[in-house]
């Protein structure tokens, strides 16, 4: 368990780069994408690993209260949730993230599935929340904003999009190169499913085999104990699979670990 707490203002950990507004010959673009890829697998340094870096350099939010839409700032909590993103994900483990409110948690999950369509081609991602209405919303306001506003040269083909009362779906389309020199074409898809309407519904993600799951706000599930046992059953098996579960708290602190 993870335990964060915003007991301080804020402070950048790192500050993102932007892209060269030309590039003098599309050798010189290569290469940059080439170095920015290597940085999504490897990560960028000891504080910033691989989805971290994607998420704060690739992927843009919207803020709730004032609408604008940027880069996320790099914070302390960032750091620690993502370090332990990677961990689990190492140890074939799921983290459960227990914070305060305002630390985006969301943002990230919600977002999260760009990085695995682009570091694994042809994966599958999923998620789901608390409830329908919730569900929708952040597919709408975090998922759809972070694709919209993908850099050209690295955004996905809207293969198809769909949303429902029940789920909303994002298939998305990308060339790349093969681990043998040659050009493919990988479709990827996001599936968010409601998870907590009927006990029939707590088993939607029972064989989903998806590389990453996110269940937002999940203590606060009326079906989470047979949504978990009944994905994590599924997921068990592949412990290159990342589980992201979350719950807010005003009272959380962070660890002395930390």
């Amino acid at each position: 368990m993870i335990i964060v707490d915003k007991i301080k203002a804020p402070a950048p950990f790192f500050t993102r780069k932007p892209k060269p507004t030309v590039f003098k010959t599309e050798a010189d673009k290569l290469r940059y994408w080439a170095k920015e890829k290597e940085y999504w697998l490897n990560g960028y340094n000891q504080d910033i690993g691989p989805m971290l870096y994607f998420y704060a350099t690739q992927v843009k939010l919207k803020d709730r209260v004032t609408g604008s839409i940027d880069y996320p700032i790099v914070r302390d909590a960032d750091v620690i949730i993502f370090q332990q993103l990677e961990e689990c994900r190492k140890a074939g483990e799921s983290p459960f993230v227990f914070k305060g409110r305002g630390i985006g948690l969301s943002s990230i999950g919600m977002n999260l599935p760009f990085y695995f369509f682009r570091t694994n081609p042809n994966s599958s991602c999923v998620a789901t929340s608390k409830d329908k209405k919730t569900l929708a919303l952040l597919f709408t306001q975090k998922t759809i904003v972070g694709y919209d506003e993908l850099d050209s040269d690295i955004k996905f083909d809207l293969v198809n999009k769909n949303q429902t009362a029940n789920e909303s779906y994002l298939k998305l389309g990308m060339k790349y190169i093969d681990r043998y020199g040659n050009e493919k074409y990988a479709q990827s898809d996001f599936t968010c499913r409601d998870t907590q309407e009927s006990d029939k519904a707590a088993t939607n993600f029972s064989g989903a085999g998806a590389i990453y799951g996110f269940a937002d706000e999940a203590p606060l599930m009326p079906r989470f104990s047979m949504f978990f046992n009944s994905a994590y059953r599924d997921w068990e098996t592949d412990r290159k699979s990342t589980r992201l579960n979350s719950s807010h708290s005003r009272a959380s602190r962070m660890p002395s670990s930390a």
